[in-house]
Order: structure tokens, then sequence, then C-alpha cells
């Protein structure tokens, strides 16, 4: 009898965990499982690690095929254009002190999801982009910071970003992309 309480307490304790990592659940009743929250913190990763390694169709591959991603500095509609931004950075001419920049990683903390429904959900996460520092401490250090506003939607059992909005400092406002500019 005992171990059946302490196990009872053991995944009360692990689901309330869950919950207060992801947010609350809306009036859906759907609360999202663990294994939603492990699929929304990896494509929060994988977005970062393409991103940052300038892999075009691997930073795309995270939208849904007519995803958006809307900033002050541009606006992109599906995968195309997605993957379009990173492949016009690969062209371009090395600068001369390409050898001796840092490279940039995109750092990602305090995702909170909220589960609109079984296939839908809003995520909130705070990002810092950092240059590489030696030991010797030379190098970037934070280069910028912001955050993403998200819609998730699950397609074919895996979570895509439908709609990433980044915001930093001092930006102004987002670009109106065509595809959101008919909703209110």
């Amino acid at each position: 009898m005992r171990k059946r309480g302490l196990r009872s307490s053991v995944l009360l304790i692990a689901t309330v965990a869950i919950v207060v990592a992801t947010g609350s659940a809306v009036a859906s009743g759907y609360e999202g499982t663990a294994d939603d929250f492990t699929q929304i913190s990896l494509l929060m990763t994988k977005y970062s690690y393409a991103l940052d390694n300038r892999d075009a169709q691997g930073w795309a591959s995270v939208f849904t095929e007519e995803g958006l991603f809307r900033a002050a500095q541009f606006c992109l509609v599906g995968r195309k254009e997605l993957a379009g931004l990173i492949d016009k950075q690969n062209a371009r001419p090395a600068p001369a002190d390409a050898a001796t920049r840092p490279k940039t990683r995109h750092i990602n903390g305090n995702l909170a999801i909220e589960y609109l429904d079984h296939d839908n959900a809003l995520s909130h996460s705070f990002v810092m982009v950092v240059g590489d520092v030696g030991r010797d401490h030379t190098g970037g250090g934070i280069q910028v910071t912001g955050t993403y506003d998200d819609k998730l939607k699950r397609v074919r059992g895996h979570w895509l970003i439908s709609d990433r909005l980044e915001v930093s400092p001092g930006d102004g406002p987002p670009l109106i992309c065509p595809a959101t500019a008919k909703s209110p």
C-alpha cells in the first residue's frame, strides 16, 4: 500500500512539473504530454542549430510548409523563402575578417507552452545570440537578445512552427506579411 502511495505521489509531482514548465492548459482541456514538451523543446534546438550552422533546408524544415517568420527586418512566407534567406547568406563572399569573426550561437530559454488543443499550441521563449568567446575572453559575447512568440502546429504527428514573431529591443514593429495582412 505504501509503495502505491509513493508511486502516485511521484506521478503527481511529475505531472505538476510538466504543467508548470509548459504553462497552464486552456479551455480545451488539453494539457499536452511529456512527449509534446520534448518534441517542442527539440524543435527549438533544431531551429537554433540549423540557423547557426547555416543549414538552409534544416532551418526551413522546422516550419510548416506555409510557415511565417516575422521580424522588424523581414517577413518570410513558406519554406522556400525561409531557406532562401540562408542560401543568400551562404552565397555572399566571406568578408575579409571572416576567419577572426566569432561564430554566432542562438541560445533559447524560458520556454513556456500553452496548448490550445491536441494539434495547436502557442509558445514564448527568450533568445540570446552570442558570439564564440575563447578561453582568453576574446571574441564576440552577447550580440542581441529578444523573444520568440510562436504558433505551433502538429503536422503528421510532429510539432512545427507555423508562425514565429521575433522581437528584439529597439527593432521597431515587425513587418506585416502578405499572408497575415488579411488577419485581424
